[in-house]
């Protein structure tokens, strides 16, 4: 049943990559999530994970990275937060329209400006139409389930979605707490090794990714990952298979930006409270 560890969010996010047996990490620093990545190359130095670590020298660079390695069948992560993944912008499209099912933490923090180091969600809702499914932790016990279900997920070969994975900077970030970190047998059996199953390059049959389009091609392509980001929402019941923390859960799907949003917890409670309201609202005839 796992080993419990006292484990931050940042840090239980570090395990849960881990446990998945991610094969490459790229990733630059940046508050309030670097002590994900510095906790990743600590458990490679002390050779409890194996795994390829690039130090890039900025964040567009750490998710160029992630999509060169992920395009040629390896499982990779990264993670960033405020303008840190706003300079990941220009990537992050490529990567979702390469049908790519990379994973990426998230660790909100406010866009500038003012200067902030604090928590909101403007750095993740930039993302909201680039095609990322995006996952909402409350809590280090649902960072570390939420990334290994992430690649699950987004590996299927139904979505070929990449996905986000955010937690609240410093609210949970920072947040120590018991959390149950399964062991490599137990991880294994819910997130195997990885196998792509869609087009990766191969030096012995070279080709393109990701060339000029033409708008019946490029509508095509945004259709596909329609498609797979639709799909995302039945394969979502693999989660049962993770516990019953994970209940209830509200899947809300937004067909014209491409996205999926998953909540539990308290986010899960707010949102069917304020459905209830307007259901109640509407029948009594009152607009909202």
């Amino acid at each position: 049943m796992g080993v419990i560890k006292a484990l931050d969010g940042n840090a239980a996010i570090a395990h849960g990559v881990m446990r998945s047996k991610v094969q490459l990490v790229a990733a630059y620093p940046i508050t309030p999530q670097t002590p994900i990545v510095e906790t990743i190359a600590s458990l490679i130095d002390k050779k409890e994970y194996a795994a390829t670590y690039i130090t890039a020298e900025s964040e567009h660079s750490a998710i160029s990275a992630v999509v060169g390695a992920a395009s040629t069948g390896v499982r990779t992560f990264t993670a960033s937060a405020s303008h840190g993944l706003a300079l990941m912008h220009e990537l992050t499209g490529t990567c979702s329209a390469s049908r790519l099912p990379a994973v990426m933490a998230v660790v909100s923090r406010a866009i500038p400006g003012p200067m902030a180091l604090w928590c909101d969600h403007s750095d993740i809702m930039t993302q909201r139409d680039q095609g990322w499914i995006q996952i909402f932790a409350k809590d280090p016990q649902e960072a570390l389930d939420f990334t290994m279900i992430a690649y699950r997920v987004s590996e299927d070969e139904r979505v070929l979605i990449p996905t986000m994975v955010d937690i609240d900077g410093f609210f949970c970030s920072h947040l120590t707490e018991p959390v149950n970190v399964p062991t490599e047998e137990e991880a294994e059996r819910f997130v195997q090794e990885f196998k792509p199953v869609n087009a990766h390059l191969d030096t012995d049959l070279p080709y393109a990714m990701n060339n000029l389009t033409s708008p019946a091609i490029f509508t095509e392509i945004k259709r596909s990952q329609d498609l797979g980001m639709r799909a995302a929402a039945g394969v979502m019941e693999l989660w049962a298979e993770m516990g019953e923390m994970l209940l209830p859960i509200i899947i809300a799907i937004i067909p014209v930006t491409v996205l999926v949003m998953v909540t539990a917890g308290k986010t899960t409670q707010a949102l069917t409270s304020r459905k209830k309201n307007k259901e109640t609202a509407a029948n009594d005839g009152i607009a909202e």
